[in-house]
């Protein structure tokens, strides 16, 4: 080869891409046939034997298995595709209005059942917030249980069992407020009435030790059956009972100082009655003795007679003074003597 001339050029034809790029027919059919028996399944599914009513649930799965295989399957032909499109579209149209239909009537069922429920929990809750006392919350709670009871009921004919998830939650939503508010308005009612009682039973406490204790015993007494008939809680019932113990004890020790007191001021009474009696009774015996020996003097004249006579009468008036007195002070010392029995410190 002279050096002028041109080098020779190989060409070489590059390799065929046909056999990678060729739509394969005999493929497209067998996914187009795939894609139609699983139509088939959801019409089957959509039109059971017998009349029976579709499952919902069921046919909208096969619906997106459907999808899925129209959107996956390569290669399947674009005529086949469309038709395939256009028989799912119609199939869920078909679906969708059964569906409809279907709900239409327990949707309306659940609606007006729905408006009962939250009808009567209004009600109740709003005889809850205007009780006056624990009966008119009892009646509001037992009204709000027996909405609860209906809502739970699985019966055919249960109010539960004809509401649907969403107004089943409303319901019970509503249910929930109504119990809150019957609890707030019993914990006002008990608030209020352990704040009407509370002043009172401190003041007995704070009195118990210093005040006469039997008129402490019977506001003590008053004041248990306050306690007893007020709605209260049980931890507020349990800190006034527990301060009307208190003061019971603080007051029964201070009556137990007031009987010693009272019985030591009774027995200094009944010892000077006593000695009162005695020393009167010495004055008569004296009194006696006097007259005895006015009556064995001499009597010399009728005038000296006269004087004697008249000091024995005057003595024995006085003797009988005194004996008047020492049944007075008799009288008094009973009177004593029965007051001591009737304390129970004789």
């Amino acid at each position: 080869m002279s050096s002028g001339a041109a080098p020779y050029l190989v060409v070489r034809r590059a390799p065929a891409l046909c056999d990678r790029n060729r739509f394969d027919d005999q493929v497209a059919d067998k996914h187009a046939s795939t894609v139609r028996d699983a139509l088939d399944e959801l019409d089957h599914r959509i039109h059971p034997s017998l009349g029976a009513c579709p499952h919902f649930k069921s046919c909208w799965e096969q619906v997106a298995y459907v999808r899925t295989l129209l959107s996956g399957l390569r290669p399947i032909r674009k005529v086949d595709r469309d038709k395939l499109d256009a028989r799912l579209a119609e199939m869920r149209g078909v679906l969708k209005h059964l569906q409809e239909e279907y709900w239409l009537e327990p949707k309306t069922t659940s609606d007006r059942v729905r408006g009962y429920v939250l009808n009567d929990l209004h009600s109740a809750c709003l005889s809850a917030q205007g009780a006056r006392g624990p009966e008119g919350l009892r009646e509001a709670e037992e009204k709000i249980q027996q909405i609860s009871e209906k809502l739970m009921g699985r019966s055919r004919d249960a109010l539960g069992a004809q509401l649907l998830r969403e107004a089943r939650d409303d319901c019970w939503e509503a249910y929930r407020r109504a119990r809150e508010a019957l609890h707030a308005h019993r914990v006002l009612m008990q608030d209020l009435a352990y704040g009407q009682l509370r002043g009172p039973v401190a003041a007995v406490e704070a009195d118990a030790g210093r005040d006469n204790p039997f008129e402490v015993f019977v506001r003590i007494k008053s004041l248990q059956r306050d306690l007893c008939a007020a709605y209260l809680s049980r931890d507020q019932r349990a800190d006034l009972r527990s301060t009307l113990r208190s003061a019971l004890e603080l007051a029964s020790a201070h009556a137990d100082e007031h009987k010693q007191r009272t019985r030591e001021r009774l027995g200094s009474m009944e010892s000077l009655f006593e000695e009162m009696i005695e020393r009167k009774r010495q004055t008569i015996r004296k009194l006696e003795a006097t007259i005895d020996d006015l009556r064995a003097k001499e009597i010399w004249n009728h005038e000296f007679g006269k004087r004697v006579a008249g000091w024995i009468s005057g003595r024995a008036h006085r003797i009988s003074e005194i004996e008047g007195e020492i049944q007075d002070l008799e009288k008094k010392l009973v009177t004593i003597r029965e007051r001591l029995r009737q304390a129970g410190i004789a």
